[in-house]
């Protein structure tokens, strides 16, 4: 059998056809803390705190122990203020309701929070014109900085996804401040006829914001370089990197690639942005992968922690490289001239061999799966079918207990279109399974788990692709750069 997804085409093959169970990921918190049961992010980071706030490794720790919150908002916006007051408070001083939350500095672990709590002290600006503000908001963070905290902007405001017209709000803030090299988190106050969204109109309108303070908090703290928690990697043979490729769009048929690379540990290595090429569809040109892939591998050999992992002999490195759809065999090539190029510039290095499994991902909406056995009939996180020797189906987000009523989740499509090949770095179908379980979750954009379908690296590629288009980049080789800027 053979089944047609829009441009890719998979065979079923019959004789394949199996039920692969890969488990549940561990989140890890802390290096005392067992992996046996599931803990999910809110619950870890309360009893443990963020995984850099305690690990004895030097190389994991956290570099920073304090951060300085700067707020700013869009004047003559009352109800914007008031909420934004509250939400310092709750910021500081914790919060009860569904679950609760005791406060930035407490669950985060930092030795010191500045969070400013009177609206004398907040930065108010005119719409289109924060340019006026600018050289206000950079002292203050330069202050910060020379206190050896790090500073991150709040911007409260009325802009909102939905909307084109007050989208352009957060879109002129981010992109400023982080052509600047400072981290932003914006906070909406988005109001509609009979409804709004926004956890400044959750605040504004008395509901419970106890899941989203969290999930703020935790924003913040992938911003200014914080690790939440680790994911311990169950293949066979541990990969040294993850990268995922994604494309922002431009004019006239013209896109430019967009890769985000994560280490073993499922840090922020850094973010490689292709030169702009023309294209008629979404196929790279052999030349074009190859000059792509090469500078995406040597951002990451550059990198001290990749650098660290060859000191004792190690001279493998082991590459885990996603895209949606599959690879198409000239980007395949590409991709492999530039590994050869790349042994031989890397010979002053320990590194002499690199292996990469081509794993293509593909999101459409195609299949369920159900669990006939379970009450709920949600098939759990890590759940995997195996349609043919290369590709399964794979439950990545849904229920991650028997007795879940979670709404039903689209699973999602992987191959390695390489596996079984000397340079692959999987030597199974369910190591390539286990390896897309951890890597979704990794994504440290919410405390809820379960919910995201793609791999970390295809999500922040994506949204790195997405702030390109708007204008939004940090400065070249800046700290900000190796930070989740882009959530």
């Amino acid at each position: 059998m053979i089944v047609g997804l829009r441009t890719e085409v998979i065979r079923i093959q019959k004789a394949s056809l199996k039920l692969i169970d890969v488990g549940q990921p561990f989140y890890i918190f802390s290096d005392r803390q067992s992996t046996r049961k599931l803990i999910p992010p809110l619950k870890g980071i309360h009893i443990y705190g963020p995984y850099d706030s305690q690990t004895s490794s030097e190389t994991l720790k956290r570099k920073f122990k304090g951060i300085e919150i700067i707020v700013v908002y869009p004047k003559d916006e009352k109800m914007v203020e008031n909420a934004l007051l509250s939400l310092m408070e709750y910021m500081d001083d914790g919060y009860t309701g569904s679950v609760s939350f005791d406060g930035f500095q407490s669950e985060f672990r930092l030795e010191r929070v500045y969070i400013p709590r009177s609206s004398d002290e907040f930065i108010k600006y005119k719409v289109g014109n924060i340019s006026e503000n600018l050289e206000e908001i950079k002292v203050v963070s330069q202050e910060a900085f020379e206190r050896k905290n790090i500073p991150v902007i709040v911007i409260g405001g009325t802009a909102h996804k939905s909307s084109l017209k007050r989208r352009e709000q957060y879109i002129e803030a981010k992109r400023l401040l982080t052509k600047e090299g400072l981290p932003t988190q914006y906070a909406s106050y988005y109001e509609l006829e009979a409804e709004g969204y926004g956890i400044l109109y959750q605040i504004s309108h008395k509901r419970d914001v106890s899941y989203s303070l969290w999930n703020f908090s935790l924003n913040i703290y992938g911003k200014v370089g914080g690790l939440p928690w680790i994911i311990r990697q169950r293949t066979e043979q541990p990969l040294d990197i993850s990268i995922g490729i994604r494309f922002a769009r431009l004019s006239k048929g013209y896109v430019v690639g967009h890769a985000v690379i994560l280490d073993s540990f499922g840090r922020l290595i850094g973010t490689v942005t292709s030169r702009k090429y023309y294209t008629k569809g979404m196929k790279i040109s052999k030349k074009d992968m190859k000059e792509f892939f090469l500078k995406i591998l040597e951002t990451a050999v550059k990198d001290p922690r990749i650098a660290k992992i060859y000191e004792n002999g190690k001279n493998t490195l082991n590459v885990a490289l996603h895209r949606l759809n599959l690879f198409h065999p000239e980007e395949i090539l590409g991709v492999k001239e530039a590994v050869e190029d790349a042994k031989e510039s890397f010979k002053t290095s320990q590194i002499s061999e690199i292996k990469v499994g081509f794993i293509g991902i593909i999101q459409e909406q195609a299949f369920f799966l159900l669990d006939e056995s379970k009450e709920t009939k949600n098939a759990k996180v890590g759940t995997c079918v195996a349609i043919n020797d290369r590709t399964a189906i794979i439950s990545t987000a849904g229920s991650l207990e028997d007795r879940e009523r979670n709404e039903m989740i689209y699973p999602i499509i992987a191959c390695c279109q390489n596996l079984g090949e000397q340079d692959c770095p999987f030597s199974s179908l369910e190591d390539v399974c286990k390896h897309i379980v951890d890597q979704t979750a990794l994504h440290w954009q919410t405390i809820f788990p379960g919910l995201i379908r793609l791999p970390a690296t295809l999500e922040f590629a994506q949204d790195v692709a997405r702030a390109y288009a708007q204008g939004i980049n940090p400065p070249e080789n800046s700290w900000l750069e190796r930070t989740l800027w882009f959530i």
